[in-house]
């Protein structure tokens, strides 16, 4: 009977120290809600990372002890947020001050159309521009 107790208790304080919820949550683009595809949500003192769908939704599974996520997403400044006793989030990320302008510009001539950069110029039929 004691052995019995012995393994039932090392069974539920197992059970207690894994113990793990589901946080639920959406990221979206500060200025218009847009949803955020793909982006990155890491949960700091647990290895589990998790990506966003199509909508902006993501769910990951972290242990009770973690309290902070870390979310990124490429043109957007980092943010960390609580995880403390929530379970759905609505995650509003702020574009970064980084812009990425290659200088295109399209130039249609009869029949075709090149894209020129100041960096470059592409061939079309035969053609340099």
């Amino acid at each position: 009977m004691k052995k019995m107790i012995t393994v039932l208790w090392l069974t539920a304080s197992g059970l207690v120290v894994n113990a793990q919820r589901i946080v639920t949550g959406t990221v979206v683009d500060e200025t218009n809600a847009f949803p955020l595809q793909g982006a990155i949500i890491t949960s700091i003192g647990n290895s589990e990372v998790v990506q966003t769908d199509a909508y902006g939704i993501f769910s990951i599974a972290v242990p009770d002890s973690v309290v902070t996520l870390v979310i990124s997403y490429t043109g957007y400044e980092e943010k960390e947020v609580s995880a403390t006793g929530v379970s759905l989030l609505k995650i509003p990320l702020e574009r970064s001050g980084l812009r990425y302008d290659l200088g295109c510009k399209t130039i249609a001539h009869p029949g075709q159309a090149i894209i020129k950069t100041r960096f470059d110029a592409i061939r079309f039929s035969g053609q340099d521009y």
